[in-house]
């Protein structure tokens, strides 16, 4: 649904260690942005996710044809495990589309994606330890690069931007979500979005310091764990802690700011759904169920 992307996506996919979990990604963005294509852009994850990573950590072949297998063998565990889940998470929004909903129950929806993410990113985190031994300290340079070039073009477009323009980025943003699932805004609508992104906490100069300390502890993390002394145990036990300190900052005003932004999006959602009419509310329903039918012919795909 909207409010998921609006502060889930921006929040949770910002570096490499989290962007692991792709393949979950691939389909739930799809899903939750209105996008149409669900079943190829779930078919293509593997390559997709192989051409992304290979962008970062610049791959040599033998390396590369290790990762391909090991993210095909991910996307199968993640059809057989994981789509029951995503099915089951759309059918229970879906059954109370046409109903008034609580900021407990968007909040409690927003966290069972963020589950979902979570255990694909550690999924993969186990199946690519192995290859983790093999980087070089060429591409460990290449990563660091690629990491700020993007938090670069992140501080730009979020932090440098004058505060109306960024204002206006996101209620654009937001409006073209919620259009997509509901139909056609009506005005005193439209100014709700408006009023709800302009009273919204978020404090980009907060967000730029953790992705900052996440690409650190990323490029510091993987550096350490090219190390042979490590045991394959030992390796996925500290990626698995690297993926927690992504998932839970250790900084403690950013967890803070998140609590406060995710807050406020849930009660944003809730207010914004609770004013749809019936025939907004029933384009709604029949988005999702349209969506859960592609996620059930991917389940029984081989």
């Amino acid at each position: 649904m909207p409010f998921l992307n609006r502060f889930s996506l921006p929040v949770l996919v910002s570096n490499l260690a989290y962007r692991l979990h792709i393949i979950g990604t691939v389909l739930l963005l799809a899903v939750l942005s209105g996008c149409g294509t669900v079943r190829i852009a779930y078919q293509s994850a593997p390559s997709l996710t192989y051409w992304w990573l290979d962008g970062y950590l610049d791959l040599n072949s033998e390396q590369g044809e290790r990762v391909k297998s090991d993210l095909q063998a991910v996307h199968d565990w993640h059809r057989k495990e994981e789509l029951t889940l995503v099915a089951q998470l759309l059918a229970e929004v879906r059954a109370r589309a046409l109903e008034p909903v609580t900021t407990e129950q968007t909040c409690r929806w927003a966290s069972q994606a963020r589950s979902r993410f979570e255990a694909v990113a550690l999924r993969m985190a186990n199946t690519l330890a192995a290859q983790v031994p093999t980087l070089t300290a060429a591409q460990i340079n290449h990563l660091d690069r690629e990491f700020e070039k993007r938090t670069t073009e992140w501080q730009r477009d979020f932090v440098a931007v004058k505060p109306a323009e960024r204002l206006e980025r996101s209620v654009k943003r937001t409006i073209d979500r919620t259009e997509s699932f509901y139909g056609r805004l009506q005005p005193a609508q439209l100014d709700m979005v408006r009023a709800q992104a302009a009273a919204m906490d978020f404090a980009p100069e907060i967000s730029l310091r953790e992705r900052r300390r996440r690409q650190q502890d990323v490029v510091q993390g993987l550096g350490q764990l090219r190390n042979a002394t490590f045991t394959s145990v030992q390796r996925q036990a500290a990626l698995t802690d690297l993926l927690r300190r992504t998932f839970d900052s250790p900084d403690t005003s950013y967890r803070q700011h998140i609590a406060r932004i995710t807050q406020q999006a849930c009660d944003n959602f809730a207010t914004l759904h609770n004013s749809m009419s019936l025939q907004q509310r029933t384009k709604l329903s029949e988005s999702l169920l349209s969506y859960e039918q592609d996620v059930r012919v991917l389940m029984g795909q081989n």
